[in-house]
């Protein structure tokens, strides 16, 4: 089973409709809503974004409404798409988002560069890192925003919980807790600068700027 069939057992419409629900109640969650006011400290007007892995929509549907004119959404849940697109026809900006589906990194090839890309807990979904922070920050023409999990004992419990979790599921999917150093690292080297971080208990919340 691939890790796009393992997502789509784990990330399947009761999934979806229940996160859906939460955003429409209470907005993005704490690291998604830092992620999203430090994007924001730029001038999105006009500006366009891929998110890749983007869930029911709170990145994208968020910066839309303050500026972004178009959004190119990558998911590997097909139940997750459907709610973002519910959710784009509330806002009245469906017209404003493209959908893909499918593996970002077998996809890749074909997806065009954007001024922003966007990666909210997804690296740690990925068990080849190094592919997709290449692959995704190749499309980034200026802005990248990422959030993945810190690396130390609460994590690693977290860690544990989760594989025993998707063991009793006898689902492939398990949270990877890769080294943030060389993720960090990875991402310097293609040219880009931290310009903000975040640590909050479980997560990073960090946003890239390339260099001109």
């Amino acid at each position: 089973m691939t890790c796009c069939q393992g997502i789509e057992c784990f990330f399947d419409d009761k999934t979806a409709s229940k996160q859906l629900k939460k955003y429409r109640k209470k907005g993005p969650d704490k690291e998604t809503k830092i992620l999203i006011k430090n994007i924001l400290q730029d001038d999105l007007s006009g500006k366009n974004l891929l998110d890749i892995g983007g869930g029911v929509g709170c990145i994208h549907h968020e910066l839309i409404k303050n500026g972004v004119s178009q959004a190119l959404v990558v998911d590997a849940s097909s139940s997750y798409i459907k709610a973002s697109q519910s959710e784009a026809e509330r806002y009245n900006h469906l017209n404003k988002l493209n959908y893909i589906h499918g593996n970002f990194i077998e996809l890749s090839e074909n997806i065009p560069e954007k001024d922003i890309v966007t990666l909210d807990k997804v690296i740690c979904c990925y068990p080849d890192m190094i592919d997709l922070v290449e692959m995704s920050i190749s499309k980034s023409k200026r802005i990248y925003g990422v959030v993945y999990p810190r690396k130390y004992w609460i994590t690693k419990i977290m860690w544990v919980l989760s594989s025993l979790y998707s063991f009793f599921k006898r689902n492939p999917l398990k949270l990877i807790l890769h080294s943030p150093e060389e993720i960090d690292n990875l991402i310097r080297s293609k040219g880009f600068v931290e310009r903000f971080r975040s640590k909050l208990l479980f997560w990073y919340v960090v946003v890239y700027s390339r260099q001109s």
